[in-house]
Formats: C-alpha cells, structure tokens, sequence
C-alpha cells in the first residue's frame, strides 16, 4: 500500500500494534474533530459525550487547544446488560436540561412491580453486582430515586430518533381533575408535534406527586410545541380552574442519549 507522507505516522519497533492502530482512525478523528473541525478556543467550556477511544482523543485536544472546563459524559456500561438479565424491558439514559441542569436520569421499565421487586431483591442480595457496579459509582452520586406507574398516557412504542422529552412534576389533590386535564392536553401537544403524553404517579423521594412526560423527536419541535402553549388562550383558559389548585415542583427538559430495548 502506498500512502501520502501527510497521512503517515512513524512509530518505534517495539510500539504494541493494537494501540498504534488507534493512531489511524480514533487519535485523528477525536482529535481532529476538538482541535479543527471545533475549533476549541482558550477558556471555552467543552463537553464530550461518549468516552471511548475517539471521545478521550478529543478530551485530549481541547485540553491541548486550552479549554478552561472538559466535561466528559458517558453511560454506565454495565447497568444494562445487568437489567436486561434482571427481566427489565427496556433502559434509557437521559441527560436532564433545565430544573436540573447537569444531571442524568436512569430509566428502567418492568412489566410489573412484581419483576421489578424481583429485580431489585437480586440487586441488594448479589456480592457480584456491587463488585461490579463499583467503579461506575465512584465519581457519581445519587441525587433521589422515583419508582412510576402510569395514571394516563398515549405513549406508545419507541421512536426510531432518539427522543427529547418535557417533563415537569407537580401535585394535584383531584385526581379525576388530573386526568380530565390530560384530554386537553393530549389534543393540544399531539396537535403541535408531540409523538406521545403521560401523566406518571411517582414514588419514593418524590411520594404523590406526579410526572407529566411528553416525547418530542427533536428538541426544535418541543420548542415548537411550547411556543404554540404560550400563545394560545384558549389553551391557558381551559386550564384556569385546575391550575388554580396546581403545584409545580420541577420543570425540565430531558434528551435520551442511550437507549435499549429488549
């Protein structure tokens, strides 16, 4: 094979031929892409999602090009074939834009809180899943957890696009008020873009409130859909009566970043 001088690089005999490969593709493309293609600045914040080989090499170039703040993002590896063996259906990881800025949200679905329990009783009595779970833990802390049922929802199946979700929690003492509310707001958000609402009962550190989700394909369509909110009275007076008794506890965004289906 010949090649242009420009695209080779020289390295010593006794280099391992498994880490010179990365030269080739990872080192260039990740640092290549920080370093020209992104053109890092000094004192830029910096954030990399995904931190495999070509995601270290662009930490490694915005360091070099002198961004001032690297956030390297990425998911816990082993939580999912861990759930997948433990029966859940599905995992999402989001990361949550807004009310809580800078976090991730782990999602598991079950069919029943039957399998969920069975699966959280093999997580507390297994040695081997806290040897493994441990690394992942060591840089990461735990800000509450939720446990959902649904109360009301259209949401059917998964998106082909990774999805972006509308979240926000809030308390109602009426639950048939609740759910009249829903109708209203299935028409309006299905309406103006959105691919799917529910309303989520929430327990644990957030016991009797509730969790309004709405699933959007692209975060330009969520905006869209909340422009339309805004700018329509009849959508706020046709709510005036439960607002009035209504709590909103937290207002956020969420993007899904990792997704598997079983």
């Amino acid at each position: 094979m010949i090649v242009s001088k420009q695209s080779a690089v020289k390295v010593r005999k006794d280099f391992p031929l498994d880490r010179a490969a990365l030269l080739g593709c990872a080192v260039m493309t990740g640092y290549g892409g920080a370093v020209y293609a992104g053109n890092i600045k000094p004192e830029t914040s910096v954030v990399v999602i995904g931190c495999g080989a070509v995601g270290l090499s662009a930490i490694q170039g915005a360091r070099i090009s002198g961004a001032s703040k690297i956030i390297a993002v990425d998911i816990f590896d082993k939580v999912s074939p861990w759930f997948k063996e433990s029966g859940a259906l599905m995992t999402n990881v989001t990361h949550n834009i807004g009310g809580d800025d800078n976090t991730f949200t782990m999602v598991a679905g079950f069919e029943s809180y039957e399998a969920f329990g069975k699966n959280d009783d093999a997580w507390a009595s297994s040695p081997e899943w806290w040897q493994k779970m441990q690394p992942n833990f060591v840089n990461n802390q735990l800000v509450e957890a939720v446990y959902l049922t649904e109360l009301i929802g259209n949401i059917k199946g998964a998106t082909e696009q990774m999805p972006v979700w509308a979240h926000f929690v809030f308390s109602h003492p009426d639950v048939d008020a609740i759910k009249k509310s829903f109708e209203i707001d299935e028409k309006h958000y299905m309406s103006n873009g959105s691919s799917g609402i529910a309303i989520h009962r929430m327990f644990g550190d957030r016991n009797n409130q509730y969790l309004f989700a709405a699933r959007f394909n692209s975060m330009q369509e969520l905006g869209k859909c909340m422009d339309a909110n805004q700018n329509s009275p009849d959508y706020w007076a046709s709510h005036k009566d439960y607002y009035a008794n209504l709590t909103i506890h937290l207002n956020y965004n969420a993007r899904v970043i990792r997704r598997d289906i079983y």
